[in-house]
């Protein structure tokens, strides 16, 4: 079986930090609590991991 490379822009393999669907959720959670504070940051701190850990491409 051949690995799939996504590539960015700058050369390099995009990262991928596979995570279960649990652990993303509560990150989705997280990031969503941070925006409605307003704190727009953190929120794109705390959602990182949701779009980084899914195994879906289209995702990242």
């Amino acid at each position: 079986m051949t690995q799939r490379t996504v590539v960015g822009r700058d050369g390099r393999a995009k990262a991928y930090r596979p995570l279960p669907a649990e652990v993303r959720a509560d990150a989705i959670s997280a990031g969503l609590d941070a925006y409605a504070r307003g704190d727009f940051f953190e929120a794109h701190e705390e959602l990182e991991p949701a779009w980084m850990g899914t195994p879906d491409l289209t995702e990242r």
